[in-house]
């Protein structure tokens, strides 16, 4: 079993924002308020398609993060706003392998650096019991 990808949120922290919520395409899922005028934007864009694997996924993502965050469309492009932006991969695979691996496309890739988002990944590890927990996940460090 590769890894398969259960959800995907990307959050977007920006300073100096008025206004609504942007849409990328759709509005958050949920917005923070922070410290120093910081304000969060929590976008979910987890795949309706529950057996993606990673370059499935980048496939379809890399395009959608481009319109959204690089096209003259972007609410982005004229607003003069400090942003920090991160896209969270939660990634399911199997338990009692040693070792897993999967590749991120370049293309996708080129697309995160264009846009400066930060990548972080959080793989959770199927229990072979399905004891554990709600979820018959296991989080492991």
């Amino acid at each position: 079993m590769s890894a398969i990808v259960i959800g995907v949120v990307l959050r977007i922290d920006v300073v100096g924002w008025l206004g609504d919520a942007p849409g990328l395409p759709h509005t958050p899922m949920r917005v923070e308020e922070g410290r120093a005028g910081v304000q969060s934007f929590y976008y979910d864009y987890s795949p309706k398609d529950s057996d993606l694997d990673v370059p499935q996924l980048c496939a379809r993502l890399g395009s959608r993060l481009s319109r959204a965050l690089l096209s003259e469309k972007s609410p982005f492009v004229e607003r003069p706003v400090a942003a920090r932006t991160v896209l969270d991969i939660g990634l399911m695979v199997a338990s009692g392998k040693t070792a897993y691996s999967y590749t991120w496309p370049v293309e996708f890739l080129q697309i995160l650096a264009d846009a400066e988002i930060e990548l972080a990944v959080s793989h959770y590890v199927t229990s072979e019991t399905g004891e554990a927990g709600e979820s018959g996940l296991v989080i492991e460090d």
